[in-house]
């Protein structure tokens, strides 16, 4: 759980220093630690939940596990298999909490990108 508050309070000064004239984009946010404490079946304190309902995107892009170029190292720890499972726990919060997903499909990172732009 201090991990989790670490990454929490992270993420919450990031999203506070967003630019508000500016497209935003974050490669994890606190729904993504709230899926984790899920999987975990770990209690969301009050002052967790007031931040979910508070800081909210507009559009939310999601990457599904790619097995073509999942590797382990230092950053990617988890096996193929636990990419999955924790995918599954990452689609349910962000459905959960009333976010559609805009799924990326795999594709050179052209494609990803021009994917993206068409929908913002």
């Amino acid at each position: 759980m201090g991990f989790t508050s670490l990454v929490w309070e992270l993420r919450n000064e990031q999203y506070h220093n967003a630019l508000l004239e500016k497209i935003n984009f974050y490669d994890r946010t606190n729904v993504d630690a709230y899926a984790y404490l899920n999987k975990g079946q770990a209690a969301l304190s009050e002052d967790w939940k007031a931040d979910l309902n508070e800081m909210r995107f507009e559009q939310v892009f999601f990457l599904p596990v790619w097995p073509e170029i999942h590797s382990l190292d230092k950053q990617r720890m988890e096996s193929l298999e636990e990419c999955y499972e924790v995918e599954e726990y990452l689609k349910e919060a962000y459905k959960k909490l009333g976010y559609e997903l805009i799924e990326v499909p795999p594709a050179p990172i052209e494609e990803r990108v021009a994917f993206i732009l068409a929908r913002i």
